[in-house]
Formats: C-alpha cells, sequence, structure tokens
C-alpha cells in the first residue's frame, strides 16, 4: 500500500503529464480560423479539415527522472515532515506537533472543513498557529460539498463547523473555541492581560470587526448600493489600525483580535473589486490596512500557509478584480 507521500508524487505526476499534453500538443499545420470552426459542420468535415496531433509531452519515465531531482526531493521531504507533524503552516497537514515529540498524541483535535475555504475554521485554525498549540485535524465537507459523516454529526448534531475537542470536551462555537484555547493554554497569549489599556480596547474592535463584516455581507449579498455604509465603516477600521500605533489593532503585537478580523477583511480585498469595483488592498484612503496586510505577511510565520488555502478558491476573481479596479 502506497504511503501518502507516494500518492501525493504519483498524482502530481500525473497532473504534470495531463498538463505538458495540454501545452505540447502540436497540430502538423494551421488551418484558417473560418475552417477551424468547421467542427459544427459535422463530424466527418472536423476530421477531414483537421491534422494529426503529435504528443509533445514527457513520457511517464522523463517524469519520473525529474522526480527524482532537487525539486521532487524538496517535494518530498516537505511531505514527509508534514505527515509527522512537523515544518511550517501546511493546509493539507493532519497533524501539527510544534514541540511535542514525535508520537505524542496532541490535546486538540480540530474538525474543519475539508476544502480549506471556511472563514470561521480559519480563525481558529490561526490561533492554534499563532499559540503554537498542537493540533490534529479531521476534515469534513461543507454542506454545499457533500453530506458529513454520522461520526462528526454525533459530535455536532447541527452539522456546523468548526467544531474542537479539547482534552475530550467537545466546543461547536468558533468563539468559544478561541476564547478555551485562549484559557487553557496560556503560554503564547493572544489578549492584554485585564486592567491594561490594551484590555478595555477589545470588545470595541471586536464590535467594529462585527459592523464591518456586516456592511460588506449586506452590500455583496443584497446588490443594493451600501458603499457609503461599508466606505464609512472601513474608514473606522483603518482609523483603528492608524491609531493603534501599529501595525496591528492593539500595536505591534499580533493578538486575537486581528486573528478575528483576517478572514473576512480577506475576502473583502478579494471580492469586492470583481462584484462592487471597489478596490480594498492597494486603496490609498486605507494605507494602515495595507501595513496591516503586509505585516501579516511578512512577521508571522504561519500566515502564508494559510493564506494560500482559504484565498485559493478567490485566485482568479481576484486577479480579475485587480484588472476591474484598474478600470474604475
Amino acid at each position: 500500500m502506497r504511503s501518502a507521500t507516494s500518492r501525493v508524487a504519483l498524482l502530481l505526476l500525473a497532473s504534470a503529464r495531463v498538463g505538458a499534453l495540454s501545452r505540447g500538443a502540436i497540430f502538423r499545420r494551421s488551418a484558417p480560423s473560418s475552417v477551424r470552426m468547421g467542427f459544427f459542420d459535422g463530424p466527418s468535415k472536423a476530421v477531414d479539415r483537421y491534422a494529426a496531433v503529435v504528443d509533445a509531452a514527457p513520457s511517464w519515465d522523463a517524469l519520473r527522472e525529474l522526480s527524482g531531482g532537487a525539486g521532487g526531493g524538496r517535494f518530498r521531504q516537505h511531505w514527509d515532515e508534514a505527515e509527522r507533524g512537523l515544518g511550517p503552516a501546511n493546509h493539507q497537514a493532519s497533524l501539527r506537533l510544534f514541540d511535542l515529540p514525535e508520537g505524542t498524541e496532541p490535546r486538540v483535535e480540530l474538525f474543519r472543513d475539508t476544502a480549506g475555504w471556511c472563514p470561521y475554521c480559519q480563525k481558529v485554525w490561526m490561533l492554534l498557529e499563532a499559540k503554537r498549540i498542537p493540533y490534529r485535524v479531521t476534515k469534513v465537507p461543507m454542506s454545499c460539498y457533500g453530506d458529513k459523516p454520522a461520526s462528526f454529526r454525533a459530535l455536532s448534531p447541527g452539522g456546523g463547523i468548526p467544531v474542537a475537542r479539547i482534552d475530550g470536551r467537545v466546543l461547536t462555537e468558533s468563539n468559544d473555541i478561541m476564547y478555551a484555547l485562549e484559557r487553557i493554554f496560556t503560554e503564547h497569549p493572544m489578549l492584554p492581560a485585564e486592567g491594561t489599556p490594551e484590555s478595555a480596547k477589545v470588545q470595541t474592535l471586536l464590535d467594529l470587526e462585527r459592523s464591518l463584516f456586516s456592511a460588506w455581507f449586506g452590500w455583496l449579498r443584497t446588490g443594493q448600493d451600501e458603499a457609503a455604509r461599508f466606505v464609512s465603516v472601513m474608514d473606522r477600521t483603518n482609523h483603528a489600525l492608524q491609531s493603534s500605533g501599529g501595525p496591528f489593532f492593539l500595536g505591534a503585537p499580533l493578538s486575537m483580535v486581528d486573528i478575528f478580523f483576517i478572514p473576512f477583511v480577506e475576502r473583502m480585498a478579494a471580492s469586492l473589486p470583481y462584484y462592487k469595483g471597489l478596490r480594498v488592498r492597494g486603496n490609498p484612503r486605507w494605507q494602515a490596512l495595507d501595513r496591516w496586510f503586509v505585516a501579516l505577511e511578512t512577521q508571522t510565520e504561519w500566515y502564508a500557509g494559510i493564506e494560500k488555502a482559504a484565498l485559493a478558491k478567490l485566485e482568479q476573481p481576484r486577479e480579475c478584480s485587480l484588472q476591474l479596479a484598474k478600470l474604475a
């Protein structure tokens, strides 16, 4: 039985083969556009008017040889580490040990979506990474991708995700999970100590995050012209970042407040240029927000591995949206 690493390597070889075939296919002669549309005239005309296709893709043996080189070795090492719970944040990893000895079972099990797309799962996932809490991942499909297994329904009858099992206790709401993790795992605190000036700001900022989400989602979902409301709340968000001394919402250290904001602000930056013609990231009106994004990408070890998963399904619309934003 092949290991997971071998299966992944074989799948990559297959995708490389198919991709190379599509890129390497060569027509022996080029037909004028009027002739190339001839396949609508009937099967016989289509066959007669096209020349044979030459397979210019590398052979399977050539691909296997390439996979044994330095690049393939790095890939195998990366996956071997991920299977053992080591290495950088990885959306496909099912185990994260951090400083825990290999073979030790983590105290936390996170049930999250298979696609790595759910923003509520992402919040919990980021907090686990930021606090370096060892955890195991069990992936379940979002409702739009398929039915959840009965074993998961036994834990969460409503079927909502994320779900966490911490020392055997099951928690089913993302915020409840996050506060429990902060309370139980006191190393690497992500909230300021009670009684400090920063602590007094936390609830105000979390209320702001909900206002921003409401303004964005209401505008995006209803199609009504609520641009002014969204811009107003985003102005307040930008001001909060600017007045904090930055780059994060509570100043220099990244906190749980930032983690509450991240999943939805990412999606605002990806969706609004495309659907509404409003650029969020790179907008000179919100420069403090830009600095916040840059700080996330450059000052955290784990953000890049999670960001790739969260935005994978939006990358193509995001590229389109950037073009649209230039025209707006």
